[in-house]
C-alpha cells in the first residue's frame, strides 16, 4: 500500500498530506493548527480527479480506474491509461506549494474523439467549513455593470435539495443538462440549481470561528483555476439540518474543460489550493490569486 507524501510548516502549522489509494487520492489530510479539524472530511479528500464525462454520458469515476503513482520530494503524480471505459490518457501531479498551499497540474490526451469532454475535480469538507464562491452580480444604475460579490452558499428554499451550479457561461450550464448527469431511468443524480455565472473561478470553504496559528480567528480554504480551462463550479450549501443530502456533502466541484476533442488532442489545467488567515474577502482572495 502506498504510503503517501507529506509537507509540513511548522511555524504555520499547516500540514498536508497526500494519498493514492483507488479509495482515496489527492489530499486526505490538511491540517491549519493544533487542535484544529482535519479540514479534509474523512473518509473522503480535496482536488480528487473524478467523474470522466463527454458524450452526453457519464464514462467512468476515475477512482475507480487503475493508475500508477510516481512519489516525489515535494508530491506526487498520478497516471491512467486508456482503455475500454477510460477514453484518454490522464496525468494528475501535485506539488507542494511553500507556505502550505498545493497545486495540481492535470493533463489529458484523447485516446478517441470525444463530444464535450469535462472532468470533475471533487473536495469534502469538515462541517466547520462553509462554501462560498464568487459571483458576477449585475448593478441595476443604468450603466449595468458586472461586478464581483462574494456570495456564502446557504440552505434556502430556493437552492434546498440541489447543488448550486455556477456556470462561466451558457454552455456551462447546459452541460449539467445534457443527459451526462442522468441515471439510467434518465432521473438527474445530482439535481442543481443554475446560479449567476462565476466572476472568478475559485471555490472558497471558510471557517471563520476557528483560532487558527497566528493567535487569529477564521481559516479559509481558496481552490482555483483559469478561467479558460474552468466550464463551471458546483457548491453544495451550509444547513443545519443534518438529514439533508446535499449540506452532508460540504463539497466544491470544478469542471474542467468542455470542449470538444479530436483523437490525440491534449489539454491541461492548473488548480490551486490555498490556507488563507481570518475571514475571507474579495480582497483576500484577489491577494492569493495574484500570487498564483
Amino acid at each position: 500500500m502506498d504510503t503517501g507524501a507529506t509537507w509540513k510548516n511548522e511555524k504555520k502549522g499547516i500540514g498536508v498530506e497526500l494519498g493514492a489509494t483507488r479509495e482515496r487520492h489527492g489530499v486526505v489530510s490538511l491540517t491549519t493548527g493544533a487542535h484544529q479539524p482535519n479540514v479534509v472530511r474523512e473518509p473522503y479528500f480535496l482536488l480528487n480527479i473524478y467523474r470522466v464525462l463527454a458524450d452526453r454520458k457519464l464514462w467512468t469515476i476515475a477512482r475507480s480506474e487503475p493508475f500508477t503513482t510516481e512519489w516525489r520530494d515535494d508530491g506526487m503524480a498520478l497516471r491512467w491509461q486508456p482503455n475500454e471505459t477510460l477514453p484518454l490518457e490522464m496525468r494528475a501531479a501535485y506539488t507542494f506549494d511553500e507556505g502550505g498551499g498545493l497545486t495540481l497540474d492535470f493533463w489529458v490526451r484523447a485516446a478517441r474523439e470525444l463530444e464535450d469532454l469535462e472532468i470533475s475535480v471533487s473536495s469534502y469538507f469538515d462541517f466547520a467549513y462553509e462554501p462560498f464562491g464568487v459571483l458576477n452580480i449585475v448593478t441595476q444604475d443604468e450603466a449595468r455593470r458586472a461586478q464581483p460579490v462574494l456570495w456564502k452558499a446557504e440552505d434556502q428554499v430556493f437552492v434546498r435539495g440541489h447543488y448550486i451550479h455556477l456556470p462561466r457561461d451558457d454552455k456551462g450550464a447546459l452541460l449539467r443538462m445534457d443527459g451526462r448527469w442522468n441515471n439510467a431511468d434518465g432521473k438527474c443524480i445530482a439535481p442543481a440549481v443554475y446560479g449567476p455565472q462565476f466572476a472568478w473561478p475559485v471555490a472558497v470553504m471558510a471557517a471563520p470561528n476557528l483560532e487558527n496559528a497566528d493567535d487569529e480567528t477564521g481559516n479559509f480554504i481558496v481552490q482555483s483555476t483559469t478561467r479558460e480551462s474552468c466550464v463551471a463550479i458546483s457548491l453544495t450549501y451550509s444547513s443545519d439540518n443534518e438529514k439533508d443530502s446535499i449540506r452532508n456533502h460540504n463539497a466544491t466541484y470544478f469542471s474542467l474543460f468542455g470542449e470538444s476533442l479530436k483523437r490525440g488532442e491534449e489539454r491541461n489545467a492548473t488548480l490551486r489550493q490555498t490556507v488563507l488567515r481570518g475571514t475571507p474577502t474579495l480582497e483576500k482572495i484577489e491577494a492569493a490569486l495574484r500570487k498564483s
